[in-house]
């Protein structure tokens, strides 16, 4: 027979264990990876006064697979759903009657708008719905595009692999090789499309079948192929690639571009540049017109060399070359009505009094009386293995 002592020691103890598992029931309703439809993709048009939204769902146990070094499946790893409504919020609501599982947008990664939402200038009212959610962060790339919605989310990566490995969700990995449009956040574009005087550059997404195949197949992949220019929350206008080469040496994001030069019509050399270190200044009194002074500083490297040429005269062919672009991406801009280097808004920013006069309500008519002074300095840093003054063939 126990006595009392003995009998209140385990008596105690289980108790104790008790209490030790009852805080693990919290843990009996937790749902798991299944048991959530996860919206990785979300793309938003308008058609005949109604929004339709697109939304895209990958399978996360492709996604393991291709990531591990197997061959996703093109036709399941992910899901593309669209539904339309009188609003943003009607138009997800009319979609959740079918969905079959819990909702999470918290690894929403991607936004893509139609041209035709642009044009609509309900921008700030889809933003407005969009971003009240909690689930939704504000890291997610967004662009725009002519493409039907559904194709660019039906666009696969190279052998199989998940939609994470394109342009839609990874815009940043090619944008480090080839710095040309810079891709952007929704947190960039929720901001500067509220900044006074601001001209918003949503890049602009397309799909391309001209550059690869596969077993003499077409495959269409993405591109980025120019900006979407909105201003005063409004749209303005569409600039392509070769309409804004200029934009990627004054933007100090660029981490690597190249500029082919010529001479008497034939190629001289190519370099790589990256890094610029560039600088938008505006001078001038109050009551006149603003001086703009553009410079910008760029190390480059060659990577081809055709013809014989001293390091001197390459730096001042760049010079001359990355001058040309700034300013013709800059004529561009005006001759669409578009403030291309957002210079209405640095002078917001550093000469409020000269903007009140001279810029607020009629950004582009004093830009046009403005031709900037642009300073270019491109440095070569390396000629490669080969020096610049070495012979072209043996008989030279």
């Amino acid at each position: 027979m126990m006595n009392r002592a003995v009998r209140a020691r385990i008596a105690a103890r289980l108790v104790a264990a008790l209490l030790l598992v009852l805080p693990l029931t919290g843990c009996w309703d937790i749902k798991t990876v299944q048991d959530v439809n996860y919206f990785t993709g979300l793309g938003i048009d308008y058609v005949d006064s109604k929004y339709v939204v697109y939304i895209q769902q990958l399978d996360f146990s492709s996604i393991a697979k291709s990531d591990s070094g197997g061959n996703g499946d093109k036709t399941s790893s992910s899901l593309i759903g669209h539904a339309s409504g009188d609003s943003f919020s009607d138009a997800i609501l009319e979609l959740y009657k079918s969905v079959q599982q819990t909702v999470f947008w918290g690894h929403l990664s991607t936004i893509v708008l139609s041209e035709r939402l642009l044009k609509s200038d309900t921008i700030v009212e889809i933003f407005d719905s969009l971003l009240r959610s909690p689930e939704i962060r504000m890291t997610p790339w967004i662009f725009g595009t002519k493409e039907k919605i559904g194709d660019i989310f039906n666009t696969y990566a190279f052998f199989h692999m998940s939609p994470y490995n394109t342009l839609l969700y990874a815009p940043i990995s090619s944008f480090r090789q080839q710095s040309v449009i810079t891709p952007m956040r929704i947190y960039e574009f929720s901001k500067e499309l509220r900044e006074p005087g601001a001209t918003v550059l949503l890049p602009s997404l397309t799909i391309t079948n001209k550059a690869w195949r596969e077993e003499e197949k077409p495959e269409h992949k993405l591109e980025l192929n120019g900006y979407y220019a909105l201003y005063n929350e409004k749209y303005v206008d569409s600039f392509t690639l070769e309409q804004v080469q200029g934009l990627k040496w004054m933007t100090s994001d660029t981490s690597m571009s190249r500029l082919t030069l010529k001479q008497s019509g034939k190629p001289l050399a190519t370099l790589q540049i990256g890094k610029p270190k560039p600088r938008i200044s505006i001078a001038g009194g109050s009551g006149t017109s603003p001086r703009l002074i553009f410079s910008v500083r760029l190390k480059a490297e060659v990577l081809e060399l055709w013809q014989e040429a001293t390091e001197s005269e390459l730096e001042k062919a760049a010079n001359e070359k990355v001058r040309g672009e700034i300013l013709a991406s800059y004529r561009q801009g005006l001759n669409n009505k578009a403030d291309l280097f957002n210079i209405e808004h640095r002078l917001y920013r550093d000469h409020y009094g000269q903007w009140t006069q001279q810029a607020h309500g009629s950004h582009i008519e004093w830009l046009q009386a403005t031709v900037p002074d642009i300073r270019v300095d491109v440095q070569i840093n390396d000629t490669g293995v080969f020096k610049l003054n070495r012979k072209l063939s043996p008989n030279r």
